[in-house]
């Protein structure tokens, strides 16, 4: 009887771990000369009242594959993904990568993301009336089209990287009708144009 009631224990106990709701929030290593005593970590919540969403599909294209004696099948297997995540105390990060179902990761190129610069308030949009200032490729938005930015707000930093990876290999989701991301599992290995390191990860998960 003793055991029985042990056995029932333990299986609430497992039971409850199982179901507990992993937290959603980032946590972020900052290494370099270029950030203030050459050493940062943040760690935040996401503010899901103000982004619920984990990033919304831009674009989509698809790839063909054919066998002998068939004509071949259509499938989507990239998508270009645009994330805003506001943190609970005013810290933000923008993220534009393209995730493809074929592959483990996604490698920002410098080429697509600095052509000059441009003043900013917010390393969003750029902004005349900016004191601060970020790479733009178009001249309308900091970065290009695949970005990785991070602002801290709390203790003021920016960092916007140049070259890195973003590696969804743990999990990534888009919601049915492909036009939002449900789930995001992500982890950052990234540097900035003066060689300063971001590292460190990323979860999300939509209620949709």
């Amino acid at each position: 009887m003793k055991t029985k009631l042990l056995v029932g224990i333990v299986f609430v106990f497992l039971l409850i771990i199982s179901c507990k709701k992993q937290v959603e929030k980032a946590d972020l290593t900052l290494l370099g000369t270029g950030i203030p005593g050459n050493f940062y970590y943040f760690e935040g919540e996401i503010n899901k009242d103000i982004t619920p969403y984990c990033g919304d599909v831009k674009t989509s294209s698809s790839s063909s594959s054919s066998s002998s004696g068939s004509s071949g099948s259509t499938s989507t297997t990239t998508y270009d993904i645009d994330s805003y995540y506001l943190f609970k105390f005013g810290d933000y990060m923008q993220l534009r990568y393209t995730y493809d179902s074929n592959r483990q990761k996604y490698t920002l190129v410098p080429t697509t993301t600095v052509l000059s610069t441009c003043n900013t308030v917010d390393f969003i949009t750029c902004n005349t009336a900016g004191t601060r200032t970020c790479e733009t490729a178009d001249g309308i938005k900091c970065g290009g089209t695949k970005t990785f930015i991070f602002v801290g707000v709390v203790n003021p930093i920016t960092f916007q990287a140049v070259s890195g990876t973003i590696d969804y290999s743990k999990g990534f989701t888009l919601t049915s009708d492909s036009k939002y991301v449900q789930k995001a599992n992500l982890e950052f290995n990234m540097i900035d144009k003066n060689g300063n390191i971001l590292q460190g990860k990323i979860y999300c998960y939509s209620q949709l």
